[in-house]
């Protein structure tokens, strides 16, 4: 069972009263055989405890502690154990808050292991190193004056915490303004859940703000009411009889007349896959409205036409509207019609004119230049 990094004070079994988050619960477990605690927080005060609670579980053979303030130096001047290194190291430092905060971290309790391997009589690796049957002698030797020891330095440490909790409150409140950029903290489960509730508020905080900025998602409903409306308006407004052009969306759009002669083709260019309900369009004999996503595109028509007989279809690949509209008259603006395609053929004509007399103009240039090579030769 891994329970390294829990924040655990102490292990308790059921019906023993205080569970909370920093403590863990042992029940169920008589089959356990190997558990792991490193880097908690099981301190002196709590070990009698925890190890009492640990001795009902018979079959538990290999227990992991390093880490815990707990956890003494070690003794033994010629062991080379990479365990023993690593307690060393990572071994739990307590603030010496009784000698007046000289701020001198100091090991915990070195009589720790033996006192464990003596009270666990079926533990067989501890921190990763092997229990020899000397070391279980000599643990038991010392049992006595360990459980000693051990009231002692739990009696100093309850008044260590008790002492420390009275300080702490003295000072959050006497504390000013200036003072809260330079606050210590120490290594406790109540300053890392501290520290973790405040990270975590700092985070839901930044991420309310950037959800505040976003630009609002707006889904097919809305644009949909949003074309009502608008679309409703204009209609008032046509009503009213204030007709005047204007081209909201910055649509592109072409009148043809010459195309279908007697009709009033208008021709807008409008995006592929946009949804053709996000399009109204209202046809009258001298002008025509479209509301094209909210946008209105009001346009005078250059001939009257028979509002009634119009149509308008969707180009499924290009996606362009083509509003096809009879003339009332067919035959108007017919002169003017028939001048500008005669000066569209006019000019036709002169263009191709033009590039074939320079089409001959290079051929003769050509044969000039192939005959004065022939005439060089000769």
């Amino acid at each position: 069972l891994n329970l390294a990094l829990n924040n655990i004070r102490v292990v308790q079994c059921t019906g023993s009263g205080g569970n909370n988050d920093q403590t863990m619960v042992m029940d169920c477990c008589e089959f356990l055989e190997k558990l792991d605690l490193t880097l908690n927080f099981i301190d002196v005060d709590t070990l009698k405890e925890s190890v009492d609670v640990l001795y009902q579980l018979r079959s538990l053979k290999e227990l992991y502690l390093l880490g815990n303030p707990c956890m003494g130096a070690v003794t033994e001047k010629n062991d080379d154990d990479s365990s023993q290194i690593v307690a060393n190291k990572i071994g739990a430092k307590k603030v010496n808050s009784g000698g007046g905060g000289d701020g001198k971290a100091v090991k915990g309790w070195s009589g720790c292991r033996p006192y464990i391997i003596a009270r666990l009589p079926n533990l067989q690796i501890l921190d990763g190193k092997q229990i020899t049957r000397s070391e279980r002698i000599l643990a038991n030797q010392k049992l006595s004056a360990l459980i000693q020891e051990l009231d002692v330095l739990a009696a100093k440490c309850r008044y260590e915490k008790q002492k420390k909790e009275e300080t702490k409150k003295n000072e959050n409140n006497n504390c000013t303004n200036g003072e809260e950029d330079e606050e210590y903290t120490e290594h406790t489960p109540e300053s890392r859940i501290k520290l973790s509730d405040e990270t975590y508020q700092q985070k839901m905080e930044k991420e309310q703000i950037e959800r505040a900025n976003q630009p609002r998602i707006r889904g097919e409903k809305e644009f949909e009411q949003e074309q009502r409306v608008a679309t409703d308006k204009a209609r008032e407004r046509e009503e009213r009889g204030d007709i005047r052009q204007c081209n909201e969306g910055k649509w592109i759009f072409q009148f043809n007349e010459e195309q279908k002669p007697g009709y009033v083709l208008l021709d807008i260019s409008i995006q592929k896959h946009l949804s053709s309900s996000l399009i109204d369009v209202d046809i009258h004999p001298t002008y025509v409205s479209v509301v094209i996503k909210s946008k209105i595109l009001r346009l005078i028509l250059p001939a009257e036409v028979k509002a009634e007989e119009s149509t308008a279809k969707r180009s499924t690949t290009t996606g362009h509207l083509l509003l096809c509209m009879p003339k009332v008259d067919p035959e108007e603006n017919m002169i003017g019609i028939r001048a500008s395609s005669k000066y569209r053929a006019r000019l036709k004509k002169e263009e191709e004119d033009k590039s074939t007399r320079k089409k001959m103009s290079k051929c003769d240039e050509a044969n000039r230049m192939k005959n004065e090579q022939n005439g060089v030769i000769g």
